[in-house]
């Protein structure tokens, strides 16, 4: 993360692709583009509010922690603002299946399900993942799709 706010400019750029890298052999990882031109307040998405006039950005999923599961927030994207206008890229998964559904299994196969496996750092096993799925329906059916897995 690069920062100039003496100069007006703030530049954050990380790998917006990381972890669909490290899931493309078990999950699906079809994303289709999106991209959007506009003035500022117009752009649906931002990650960070900035008041300088220009803003180079890029980020993977993002997600916060919510009963010690993964809760989606964010599209992986990348964001250029120079003053009033946004260029914006957005990636989203491109199958039928709900975005919210697919990258908190990817975050629950990733990083969660192996803390609770006898506090072993397994590598990732998806029918472990599957078995450890915590969230169930009215039924106390599990609501794990597989349609995202390859």
């Amino acid at each position: 993360m690069i920062w100039f706010d003496k100069f007006g400019i703030c530049i954050s750029l990380s790998n917006p692709f990381k972890n669909l890298h490290k899931v493309k052999k078990v999950f699906k990882t079809n994303l289709k583009s999106y991209v959007y031109f506009g003035i500022t307040k117009c752009v649906p998405l931002f990650y960070f509010n900035s008041v300088s006039p220009i803003v180079i950005e890029s980020h993977d999923v993002t997600w916060k922690d919510k009963y010690d599961t993964p809760r989606f927030e964010e599209f992986p994207f990348f964001h250029i603002k120079i003053f009033k206008y946004s260029f914006v890229i957005l990636w989203k998964i491109n199958f039928d299946m709900d975005d919210n559904d697919y990258w908190e299994q990817v975050l629950w196969y990733l990083y969660y399900y192996n803390t609770y496996s006898q506090g072993l750092l397994d590598k990732p096993n998806i029918e472990k993942a599957k078995e450890s799925w915590p969230w169930t329906d009215m039924n106390d059916k599990s609501t794990w799709q597989n349609k995202c897995l390859l």
